[in-house]
Parts: structure tokens; C-alpha cells; sequence
């Protein structure tokens, strides 16, 4: 008993000391260019990344890189040196992925097989078709960027299933709180933010005076919505996840309460958004489940969820004023967007921002406007049927994460470019690593 509660305690210590260096490099980032020099940043990062190589190498090589890029997502941003990611497309998130990928390969090539289920063969699927915008895109260099990071979600599956029997449960769930760790470290840094603008008059990080004079802050994000979901994604998590693994309520409640106060701050409404409906759909249903169950709980249960409502409500009114119900311009995207879809109904105009910038101007925020107007219904339609796939098995294999994975795909209705927001792919690598594959589907690599 006792050995086993030291086991737990030194676990826990590790886990901090490991959310510390990353806090400490994340930090460092953020004040590139007013204190910190790039080549620090740099060395900086090789030191923290060594130290939780040398502290962690036991758990195994692949599940380190596995846990080195969940906790690598608030730098996913910005380069090693902590500089734009457009100077130097290089950032650790990057540099993490191509060595899980060429790690997974390897392990693949030595055990000389290859797992295909239904999620794997859609993924496959969507690299291919994904190649039509490509071909058809007027700007070939352009849209093979956009291409790329849309491919990233789709392949990181076929990863994730194939290494899945290499990562067992606990890892799995030691992945889902490392996310939560980085959304924290994330939310920490948007205070930072705050509290630099506010009281000292010094601009940290990616930061906007919108219209209305509102403040935007989105710590070492490029995108303000991006940030917002993220750290949404991360409140869901903690109740749908922590939540259930933890005795401490006031911990769990303490930690979604600062993510959402953290996401309201960043005066991007999509986060928040995306965040009361997914709860007020969990409510909706858990309510009559409670009814029919005859629940003591049933009213302590409700009071909760409409207090998180009603104050979340509020405290975007005071950041965002009379702007809350504005669509910033979005009804008038997606109506460009389908005036393009009508012009190219099969094929669309294909991929590249730049290339859209042509026909339409911005991206449409919408996930389905934007993906018709460059896909055409030749790619939106298998999109939107992967999606679906996505989130069955999520429901069926990994209950706890489907209402995450809901919410950040709510939010792509609001957002341009999903796939770009590097947590998605994330979120489907730990779903991926619970797939549990079909008999007989293993592949003889000779």
C-alpha cells in the first residue's frame, strides 16, 4: 500500500517537473525579441527537450515522441528559434511529427506488418482524393502546403493504429492529461499576456486591437479562434477526462473554470461557443437520464450546469460588448464561397490560400463552405462521411474524448482551415491509438 502510494506521488512530481520545463521554454518563447535572443531560444529548447528525454527514455522511445509532440502544442506556432513560423516553417511540433512517423514506419518494417480497419482505409482514401484540389489548384506551390497539413490529420491515423499496440491504457490516458497540461500552459501564457498588456504597457505574443477597441490576445498562436477552441478543447477534456479519473472535484472545476476564463480573455468567441453547446447538449441529456433514473443529484446537477452558462455568457458580453452576436463578416464569406461552389460545383478551385484569395478573398470561416468552394462536392461529400466515421468510433472505442472531438468540430463551422490548428490531428492520434483493429487485417510486409 504504501509503496504503491509513493509510486503515485512520484509520478505526479515527474509529471510536473516535465510540465515546468516546457512551461519554461513556452515562456522563454513568448518573450523572444524583448529579453531572449532566437539563438537562446533555441539552446533553450534543446536543453528542456534533453532533460525530459533523460528523465522519461524508461517509458520507450515511441510513447516519449508520442507525449513530446501533445506537450510540444503551444509552440506548434511559432519556430525552434521562436520566431514566425513563415521565416522558418521548423517548429518542434514539426519536428516531432517526422520522427513519430519515421519511428512508427520503422517499427512497422521490423515487425513486417501493416494494420488496415475502416479508419485506416478512409484516411487512405482522403490522402488520395485530397490530391484532386491539389492538381486542380492554379497555384500548384501554394495549395501543396495547405494539401500537406490536411494530409497530416489522415496520416497520423494510419500511425496511431499501427502503434496502438505499443502504448497501453495508462499511456493512453497519461496522452489525454499531457494535452490538458498543454492547454494550461497555453492558458497561463495568455494571463501573461494580459497582465503585460494591462499593467506594464508591453506587448507579448500575437496580439490585435480589433474593432471596437477590443483586445485580442492569442499567446504564441497565429490565429485568435485558433487559440480560443484550443483552449475550450482543453475544458472539455477536463470534464469529460480528468473528471472521471480524479477524487478532487474543486481540482477538476478549478481547472475548466481557468481554461474558459482563459479562452473568454482571448476575446475570440468560438472557443466559449463551442464549449456551452457541447455542454448544453451533455446537460440536455443527462438530464433526462437523471429523470428516468429517479437521481438525488438531479438539481445540484442542473444549478451547475446553468450557473457555467449563464457566467460564461456575461464574462464574453464584458470582453466583446455589443459585438457578441456580430458575425464579423462570416454570413458574407460563406456566400462568397458558394457563389464559387456554383461556378466549379464537381471539382472546385482547389487548394492554396493564396489561390482562393482569387476567386474569393479570405477563406470562408466555415468548415463545409470552405471545403465545397475548393473540393467541390467530389471531396466534400467523402470529407464529411470521414468525419462521421471519425467521431462513431470515437463514441464506440473512446466515450470520454467524443464530446472533445464534437466540440472542436463545432467549432470548425466558425474557423477557416481546421486542419491547420495542429491539435485536431492530436486529438485524432489518441482516438486512433484506441481503435481496436479488425481480426485478420494484418498485412505480411516481405
Amino acid at each position: 500500500m504504501y509503496n504503491k502510494a509513493f509510486q503515485n506521488s512520484n509520478k505526479i512530481v515527474k509529471s510536473i517537473i516535465d510540465a515546468l520545463l516546457i512551461s519554461v521554454l513556452s515562456y522563454a518563447t513568448l518573450f523572444e525579441n524583448i529579453i531572449f535572443r532566437d539563438i537562446f531560444v533555441l539552446l533553450l529548447g534543446l536543453l528542456c527537450w534533453g532533460i525530459l528525454i533523460v528523465r522519461n527514455y524508461k517509458e520507450g522511445f515511441l510513447f516519449l515522441i508520442t507525449r513530446m509532440l501533445v506537450l510540444s502544442l503551444p509552440l506548434s506556432f511559432v519556430n525552434v528559434y521562436g520566431g514566425s513560423y513563415e521565416d522558418l516553417p521548423l517548429s518542434w511540433f514539426n519536428i516531432f511529427v517526422g520522427l513519430l512517423i519515421l519511428v512508427a514506419l520503422i517499427n512497422i518494417f521490423a515487425s513486417r506488418r501493416f494494420i488496415i480497419d475502416h479508419i485506416v482505409l478512409s484516411s487512405s482514401f482522403m490522402i488520395i482524393i485530397s490530391l484532386i484540389p491539389l492538381i486542380t489548384s492554379s497555384m500548384l506551390t501554394d495549395a501543396l502546403k495547405q494539401y500537406l497539413n490536411i494530409i497530416l490529420s489522415f496520416l497520423i491515423i494510419i500511425v496511431g493504429v499501427n502503434i496502438k499496440n505499443k502504448i497501453n491504457n495508462t499511456q493512453q490516458l497519461r496522452l489525454a492529461l499531457d494535452y490538458i497540461t498543454a492547454v494550461k500552459i497555453a492558458a497561463v501564457g495568455i494571463f501573461i499576456q494580459y497582465i503585460s498588456k494591462n499593467l506594464f504597457g508591453v506587448i507579448l505574443g500575437n496580439f490585435e486591437l480589433s474593432s471596437g477597441n477590443r483586445n485580442s490576445y492569442s499567446f504564441l498562436f497565429t490565429d485568435f479562434s485558433f487559440f480560443s477552441l484550443f483552449l475550450s478543447s482543453g475544458a472539455l477534456m477536463v470534464f469529460f477526462v480528468e473528471r472521471t479519473k480524479i477524487k478532487s472535484d474543486k481540482y477538476w472545476i478549478f481547472n475548466m473554470c481557468f481554461l474558459l476564463l482563459a479562452s473568454i480573455i482571448s476575446s475570440a468567441r468560438t472557443g466559449i461557443v463551442s464549449f456551452i453547446v457541447i455542454f448544453c447538449l451533455y446537460s440536455f441529456f443527462k438530464f433526462f437520464h437523471m429523470v428516468r433514473n429517479g437521481s438525488k443529484h438531479i438539481f445540484g446537477i442542473v444549478f451547475f450546469n446553468i450557473l457555467v452558462i449563464i457566467s460564461s455568457y456575461f464574462l464574453i458580453v464584458r470582453v466583446r460588448s455589443n459585438e457578441v452576436l456580430y458575425d464579423s463578416g462570416r454570413n458574407l464569406l460563406n456566400e462568397i464561397a458558394w457563389r464559387i461552389f456554383l461556378d466549379n460545383p464537381m471539382y472546385g478551385i482547389g487548394f492554396g490560400i493564396n489561390n482562393y484569395s482569387k476567386f474569393g478573398g479570405i477563406l470562408p470561416h466555415n468548415l463545409f463552405f470552405q471545403f465545397i468552394s475548393q473540393g467541390g462536392i467530389l471531396y466534400l461529400v467523402p470529407l464529411f462521411l470521414f468525419l462521421c466515421s471519425i467521431l462513431v468510433t470515437c463514441f464506440k472505442k473512446y466515450n470520454e474524448m467524443f464530446m472533445v472531438l464534437l466540440g472542436v468540430l463545432f467549432g470548425a463551422l466558425f474557423i477557416p482551415d481546421i486542419f491547420n490548428s495542429k491539435f485536431l490531428p492530436i486529438l485524432f492520434l489518441m482516438i486512433s491509438l484506441r481503435q481496436e483493429p479488425f481480426i485478420n487485417n494484418k498485412i505480411e510486409i516481405k
